[in-house]
């Protein structure tokens, strides 16, 4: 399914934004306390207060699936994040529409001594590299200027960019935030021209 492959892409793209955040001493908190839960229909980080309810079609990947769309086995860093380097992302909870194949990515990093990031040059970074990395794989990105947007009450710095890869016409909203010393990486993809809005608000 190309859809599912150029969700593995969008997840590396992802990255380079959450690498940014940097993290220096993991105590008092791991990994594991910053990572989310999946519970029916909702997924909810309790330490950051991020909660995202599915809708409509909207499914979670199983660890399995995200396992194989990052090559990073979710349940190793989770069980023991106290003994892992603090700039490790976890990949924390993939969404996806089965009809449209619209995604949702969050990933999670410790940062407890980021306080004063500058997120604008953070964004303007990944854009560099995001462009760089597309021109080689013959990907094309126009980038939007920088905003901010609120999911589930947490102020983030928002990166929108239309893209086209391989015939394959999609938005993506990269957002970042550092809340109770974890960093947040959310990813929104949309291809059918749904308004990255509209999925925003299915973070309540």
């Amino acid at each position: 399914m190309k859809k599912f492959a150029v969700l593995t892409l969008l997840v590396l793209m992802a990255t380079f934004i959450l690498t940014s955040c940097g993290a220096e001493d993991p105590e008092p908190i791991t990994l594991a306390d910053a990572s989310g839960t999946i519970d029916g229909e909702s997924y909810t980080n309790s330490l950051t207060g991020l909660n995202f309810t599915l809708s409509g079609n909207w499914y979670f990947l199983s660890d399995e699936e995200i396992e194989e769309i990052t090559g990073v086995t979710k349940d190793l860093l989770n069980g023991s994040g106290s003994e892992l380097d603090p700039s490790v992302m976890v990949y924390d909870m993939m969404a996806m529409d089965s009809d449209t194949a619209n995604n949702v990515n969050v990933m999670v990093q410790l940062a407890p001594d980021a306080e004063d990031v500058d997120f604008d040059e953070i964004l303007d970074q990944s854009e560099a590299e995001i462009l760089e990395m597309g021109a080689s794989i013959g990907a094309s990105y126009s980038f939007s200027e920088h905003s901010t947007a609120a999911l589930s009450g947490i102020k983030f710095y928002k990166l929108t960019a239309k893209a086209d890869m391989n015939g394959i016409s999609y938005e993506q909203g990269c957002y970042i935030a550092i809340e109770n010393g974890v960093c947040l990486n959310v990813t929104l993809t949309s291809y059918d021209g749904t308004p990255l809005e509209d999925i925003e608000a299915m973070f309540s």
